[in-house]
């Protein structure tokens, strides 16, 4: 079944956070689906150089503890204790991190005006439960590229999401015995952008049906949308329009870049309705309230009586199950030309035959990313098409790679077509853009 909420999840962790035993520590809460990350871990980075340090006095001389971790997705991971998963900046380019409850490494970090990366941690990290945050918190270390401090916040931006810090309690001493700041995390200003949320299908939505809407960062054409914050309503029988007031922290929003808010309806995990424009916020003249969102319905593959039809490409079994068989992206390699998006952006590979896609009848999908290959699922409904969470190698690929793009994209495939000479096109959700591939000769 497609869903929107289908990124690309890249399942593997650098040798550097390796975790060879097991210990027991408090079990963190989950406020969302575990995200699929849809983008390849960055090559570890080379232990600092004395000249490379820039110092910051935000950022050391405290204990920093994780209040959350969020996701592209809209994942919000909480740790039950936030002292378990902390940061020491020392002035010399040492950072000491405590990864879980019985996990303390140390290692270097380069700054260079709002770049932040980490070098090699030593090697004394162990296994912790696999429902802590352990791994997704090593993983943001990893991929970690840039940060911010607004008041007593320090945020990490990573290649899948933020993490998000405060100073550690004034009541006692940090989780690594360092003594934490006197002054307290003070709440972070909110703001709210409001509207609403309708259809013109005069159908009325089913009891349990849930709303989402999105507020997205869309600066870069060459790279997946940025979630800023997110809105869930449960439909408990009233109809459309519905009203949202999505509330964000307006020191993510940055005059330069351009935002817009996205829409989609769901019951049990069926999408019905979904956005398929962007529809333009905050910046740029856009407005902050009375915003309208259209959705438009999901064709499903019902028969007039109510009964499941099989899927176009599909076999239907005599109990009315459906199985993989041949399709029409099927036994085909399939390899990428450019991506065309609708500001005119374009994304070229050097050389396609590195970066291709085939389809298998099992359902499984063969990805080469460039010096990088995986497989995962994927779903295929009429012309709806959209992936699961892809295991893939972590090569470090040359700097001029397309590979990063190129995942990102996949990422956020909602339907497909073929042209009349025999091309692929995977349709970018939100109609911002269409991936071209050519059949291997």
């Amino acid at each position: 079944m497609f869903t929107p909420n289908r990124w690309i999840k890249i399942v593997a962790l650098l040798a550097l956070f390796a975790l060879p035993a097991a210990c027991i520590g408090p079990q963190p809460s989950r406020e969302a689906t575990p995200a699929a990350t849809g983008e390849e871990a960055a090559p570890t980075a080379e232990p600092a150089m004395a000249g490379d340090i820039v110092g910051d006095a935000g950022l050391t001389g405290s204990v920093w503890e994780l209040a959350q971790i969020t996701t592209r997705d809209g994942a919000v991971l909480k740790p039950n204790n936030s002292a378990e998963y902390s940061l020491a900046f020392g002035e010399n380019g040492t950072v000491t991190a405590q990864i879980g409850a019985c996990n303390r490494s140390t290692g270097s970090y380069v700054i260079a005006g709002d770049q932040l990366t980490f070098g090699m941690m030593d090697d004394s990290i162990v296994a912790c439960p696999p429902d802590s945050l352990v791994d997704d918190f090593a993983a943001g270390l990893t991929d970690a590229r840039s940060y911010s401090i607004q008041g007593d916040t320090l945020r990490i931006s990573t290649r899948t999401g933020v993490m998000t810090f405060t100073p550690a309690s004034s009541e006692g001493d940090g989780a690594m015995g360092q003594t934490a700041p006197s002054a307290t995390a003070e709440p972070a200003a909110q703001a709210a952008l409001t509207g609403t949320v309708t259809y013109v299908e005069r159908i009325a939505l089913p009891t349990g049906a849930t709303i989402t809407v999105r507020l997205v960062d869309v600066s870069r054409a060459d790279a997946a949308s940025e979630l800023i914050a997110e809105q869930v309503i449960t439909a408990e029988g009233e109809q459309v329009p519905f009203p949202f007031e999505l509330t964000y922290d307006p020191a993510q929003i940055v005059d330069s870049n351009r935002y817009a808010m996205q829409a989609f309806i769901e019951l049990e995990g069926q999408l019905l309705f979904i956005s398929d424009t962007l529809i333009p916020v905050l910046t740029m003249d856009a407005p902050s309230s009375d915003v309208e969102i259209m959705v438009g319905s999901v064709p499903s593959s019902t028969d007039d009586d109510g009964s499941e039809a099989p899927v176009e490409g599909e076999a239907g079994t005599e109990d009315g199950s459906s199985e993989a068989t041949d399709n029409e992206l099927t036994g085909v390699v399939w390899q990428w030309q450019r991506t065309q998006m609708n500001d005119d952006s374009t994304t070229t590979p050097a050389t396609p035959a590195n970066y291709t896609l085939e389809f298998a009848t099992d359902g499984s999908v063969a990805i080469q990313a460039d010096c990088n290959s995986g497989s995962g699922p994927y779903t295929q409904e009429a012309n709806l098409l959209s992936f699961g969470a892809i295991a893939i190698t972590l090569m470090g690929c040359p700097d001029e790679s397309q590979a990063d793009a190129f995942m990102q994209q996949l990422s956020q495939v909602g339907s497909y077509f073929i042209t009349e000479e025999g091309n692929l096109i995977l349709e970018i959700q939100f109609d911002s853009g269409s991936m071209i591939f050519a059949p291997t000769q």
